[in-house]
C-alpha cells in the first residue's frame, strides 16, 4: 500500500467503544459536510455583502453607471450559491451559467454578427418612440401594417472580465470549519 497506514488494537472495553463511535461516525460525515458546507456558503454570502475579500472586487461599469454593487443587481448570483453534501465530501456551487466567469475571470468573445429588426411607423411614416423615451423606437411584429425594416450589422468584440471570487475560503472560515468538526467528532465517554 502506497502512503502510510497503521493498525491498531485495544483490549480494553471503553477504549474499543471509543474507537468503536469514532469509526461509525466518520462512517457517514454527511452531518460534517453539511455543516462545513454552511460555513462555506455564509461566507461566500458576506463576501457579496463586502464586494469582496480578502482582495475587494474591481467595481463593475454597471455598478459604477447605475450604482449598487457589484455582482448584485438582484441578487440571483448570490441566492443561487447551494450545498450538497454527501457521505464524506461537499459540493459548495451554483448552477448559474455565469458564474464560472465572475468567479475565474477571462474573456467573452461576440463574434460578428447581422440582422434585422421591424420598427413601427405612423401614418406618414416616421418611427414611432416609446413614451418617456424618446432615444427608443417601438419594435413592430411581423405582419404589422405599417412598420419598416431596418437592417444592421455589429463588429466583433471582446469583454474582459476580471476575476471576483465570490466562492472562496476565507481564513476565518478554517478556524469555524476546524471548531465544527471537533465538535461532531466529540464523543463522550
Amino acid at each position: 500500500m502506497a502512503g502510510i497506514s497503521m493498525k491498531m488494537s485495544y483490549q480494553d472495553a471503553p477504549a474499543r467503544q471509543l474507537i468503536g463511535e469514532f469509526i461509525r461516525q466518520t462512517d457517514d460525515l454527511t452531518s460534517a459536510m453539511q455543516v462545513t458546507g454552511e460555513i462555506v456558503r455564509s461566507s461566500a454570502i458576506k463576501n457579496f455583502e463586502v464586494g469582496g475579500r480578502p482582495t475587494v472586487w474591481q467595481v463593475s461599469k454597471r455598478a459604477r453607471k447605475e450604482g449598487g454593487q457589484t455582482l448584485i443587481k438582484g441578487g440571483t448570483l448570490r441566492k443561487s450559491i447551494t450545498v450538497q453534501a454527501g457521505r464524506m465530501d461537499v459540493v459548495i456551487g451554483t448552477n448559474l451559467g455565469y458564474a464560472r466567469i465572475h468567479q475565474l475571470g477571462g474573456e467573452i468573445k461576440r463574434k460578428p454578427f447581422s440582422g434585422s429588426v421591424r420598427l413601427r411607423t405612423d401614418a406618414k411614416g416616421n418611427l414611432l418612440r416609446q413614451e418617456g423615451r424618446p432615444n427608443l423606437a417601438v419594435f413592430a411584429r411581423r405582419n404589422h401594417k405599417r412598420m419598416v425594416t431596418k437592417e444592421f450589422k455589429s463588429e466583433g468584440y471582446t469583454i474582459v472580465m476580471p476575476k471576483r471570487e465570490f466562492l472562496l475560503v476565507q481564513e476565518e472560515d478554517w478556524t469555524e470549519i476546524r471548531a465544527a468538526l471537533a465538535e461532531h467528532f466529540k464523543v463522550t465517554s
